[in-house]
């Protein structure tokens, strides 16, 4: 699973590969408190317990019914693809709704999913799915800030527990990392901790960094990509106007190299890498700034000339291949680790959206939900996202 981000929320607040940070939807309910669940010490069953089984049910490209509104993509190959969403409904909190396609979007299959709701603003929830991420042809998850895992593609699913809400996740080579913490609905997360899993079905472990994971501030951001995890930590006490670390590994977690970030304290960033390269978005209020590195001090990225606004995402396809995604679904493309930049047209109906949630199996193959106020789509792109070209789904 490679490139898969989500850029529709600011910078400063965290997401695999590509969720994902959607359309505001606040929901009540009780804090989630990380001394209820197994302690950060206790590892918790990658393949959980609760069971979701069901057959799936093939759907003709123009089938007709409530309106699908896709949030979130996941790629392991030019054709295998699934997106996950929410059919237009007017309660508070609509159920999570999920495609598969093995042809590339030429046709799909509705999956049946546990009774969960879909969360637009998973800070804002104490239940529910936000985002989709798969590793391979059996094994993704749900997430966000619940944690459901299928060995089967998506025709079951069951709940993992884990100690407290689940942040960010992404899959690299061999493993799966998440970040997790105790979280109260709109009041942010506390006692935050980073766990590893080794695929297929391993359990949740707890992953120790050379620096620390405070609470209380900007989640840290994740971002994986083969044997390369980087993760965006706080530094104590967080002085305002102080920089983070980024902690990187790229031999899968044996051994961490901690590089001081551009990012500020007290408003985090979001993080992209693909093999030794490792981007920055860090936000400076409304505006935010790009940042590359491929071992040594991060260098500053112009993308077109000046700051960029805080809803900036960055995907890294390859070491120096990436995507920016601005607001307002503008995106820029560079070959050359930021030296410069094209810009990408998109499809007419992608150019009115709001941001860009990507997810690329390869540097050539990739897809991206285009959000907006007034909906969303599906697009696919088999040129390393020069071009790209509007799909359907039921």
């Amino acid at each position: 699973m490679k490139g898969e981000r989500a850029s529709l929320r600011p910078a400063a607040v965290l997401a695999v590969a590509g969720c994902l940070a959607l359309v505001i939807s606040a929901c009540s309910g009780n804090s989630k408190d990380i001394a209820s669940h197994p302690s950060a010490g206790t590892s918790a069953a990658a393949q959980g317990t609760t069971p979701s089984d069901g057959p799936t049910r093939a759907v003709h490209p123009r089938a007709r019914g409530k309106a699908f509104v896709p949030r979130s993509v996941s790629a392991v190959s030019a054709k295998r693809v699934w997106v996950l969403g929410e059919r237009r409904c007017v309660k508070s909190s609509c159920r999570a709704v999920a495609y598969r396609s093995g042809d590339g979007g030429t046709s799909w299959q509705r999956l049946h999913l546990p009774s969960t709701p879909f969360r637009s603003d998973p800070s804002a929830a104490n239940s529910g799915v936000s985002q989709i991420a798969f590793a391979n042809d059996t094994t993704g998850w749900m997430f966000g800030p619940d944690l459901w895992v299928t060995h089967t593609g998506g025709d079951s699913w069951r709940r993992v527990d884990v100690p407290g809400d689940v942040e960010g996740l992404a899959a690299g080579r061999g493993a799966v990392w998440a970040m997790v913490g105790a979280c109260t609905p709109g009041q942010g997360c506390e006692a935050q901790v980073m766990l590893r899993a080794q695929l297929p079905n391993g359990r949740f472990d707890p992953v120790t960094l050379p620096g620390p994971l405070l609470g209380g501030g900007p989640v840290p951001d994740l971002a994986a990509s083969g044997d390369t995890v980087a993760v965006l930590t706080n530094l104590p006490p967080m002085p305002p106007g102080d920089h983070n670390l980024v902690e990187v590994t790229t031999d899968g977690g044996a051994t961490w190299v901690s590089r001081r970030a551009p990012c500020l304290n007290e408003l985090g960033g979001e993080l992209a890498v693909s093999g030794t390269s490792v981007w920055a978005v860090c936000p400076t209020g409304s505006l935010a700034h790009v940042y590359v590195t491929t071992g040594g001090p991060f260098k500053t990225v112009d993308v077109f000339g000046g700051p960029l606004p805080s809803f900036t995402d960055v995907t890294a396809l390859a070491p120096d291949t990436a995507l920016a995604v601005v607001l307002g679904a503008r995106v820029f493309r560079t070959t050359n680790a930021g030296v410069s930049w094209q810009r990408v047209q998109l499809p007419p109906q992608a150019r009115q959206g709001e941001g860009m949630v990507t997810s690329f199996s390869s540097p050539g193959h990739g897809y991206a939900v285009t959000i907006g106020a007034t909906g969303s789509g599906l697009m696919r792109s088999d040129d390393g996202g020069q071009h790209w070209r509007p799909i359907m789904v039921p």
